[in-house]
């Protein structure tokens, strides 16, 4: 019997697909983000004070440390081919979301990942531009995970607080005069 061999070139797979410094560092540290997911879910519903839980939060702040490092070296990372700009583009993105102090930032930012999907996507077919394609995806996806944490939801009060501080039934007391 006869062997089937294709010769027609497949789209994306001219040539191959060569990591570059940048793609190395995005692979690492979309296993950070992983990680990261997961030990922020493990905290979420425990008492912070209680000494079980001690292990967890050292765990979370060490893997919080850990994607900050990652992130910074990701983005002062040369590019060295078009790939790499959405690469960097993410990473800069993650930045902004995951390294904010001020409560919303990530739920403000969150959204750019769509609106300017463009930015974070890669043109044509070839091998690495579909690889880095890909990796854009997964950043994307764990992204839109990470944005249901209670770390990055915006802080709220309850609507009882809301209410008094609202109304005019809360106020500083008034010191004598001197």
């Amino acid at each position: 019997m006869a062997t089937l061999t294709a010769t027609t070139i497949t789209p994306g797979s001219e040539g191959r697909y060569v990591p570059s410094p940048i793609s190395i560092a995005f692979s690492a540290l979309l296993g950070t983000l992983a990680l990261h997911i997961e030990a922020e879910r493990d905290i979420e519903d425990v008492d912070i004070w209680d000494p079980a839980f001690a292990n967890w939060l050292r765990d979370a702040e060490e893997i919080q440390t850990r994607l900050s490092r990652q992130v910074l070296a990701l983005t002062d990372a040369e590019e060295t081919r078009d790939e790499d700009e959405p690469l960097r583009r993410m990473a800069m993105l993650i930045e902004g979301m995951t390294g904010s102090e001020e409560p919303g930032t990530y739920q403000r930012l969150h959204p750019m990942v769509v609106h300017y999907e463009h930015l974070f996507r890669c043109e044509g077919g070839s091998a690495t531009a579909l690889r880095v394609d890909r990796m854009l995806l997964t950043a994307a996806q764990r992204l839109e995970t990470m944005a249901s944490l209670d770390i990055y939801l915006p802080d709220t009060l309850s609507p009882a607080i809301t209410g008094l501080l609202e109304a005019d039934t809360v106020s500083a007391p008034k010191l004598p005069r001197a």
